[in-house]
């Protein structure tokens, strides 16, 4: 009972490893899927900005009052203890997509909308 809404610029290139973009987008997407909020809604943007690729990934999920977002890409940081427990994790997959935005020269950000959203912003160097 999820939504997933896509607003895909087509046709944007970068120079990067593949294989190291593939994890991270597989990473970003799986933290959604993970803690999207029952009848909730995954939104994913990909676009060009200047000379950045820009991906935007957000979902609506709960208990985001008690996320800590100045430890979230901290290694085994876990917002929620309850509710990692009973979806697994082991808390290393943000801090290993702070590490692949990292090496490809770019940022990662997290912020919530209204304690109801979490959204993640990378910005990619396209040269």
């Amino acid at each position: 009972n999820v939504v997933l809404q896509k607003n895909v610029q087509m046709n944007l290139n970068i120079k990067s490893d593949r294989g190291q973009i593939q994890r991270l987008l597989s990473i970003l997407m799986d933290n959604a899927n993970q803690y999207v909020s029952e009848n909730g809604t995954i939104e994913v943007a990909l676009q060009q900005s200047n000379k950045m690729l820009v991906f935007v990934i957000s979902n609506t999920a709960d208990n985001l009052r008690q996320l800590q977002l100045d430890k979230i890409f901290d290694r085994f940081y876990r917002g929620d203890d309850a509710r990692t427990q009973k979806n697994g994790g082991s808390g290393i997959g943000l801090s290993s997509a702070l590490a692949i935005v990292q090496a490809q020269k770019g940022q990662i950000t997290a912020q919530t909308q209204d304690y109801e959203k979490i959204i993640f912003t990378i910005k990619l160097p396209i040269e």
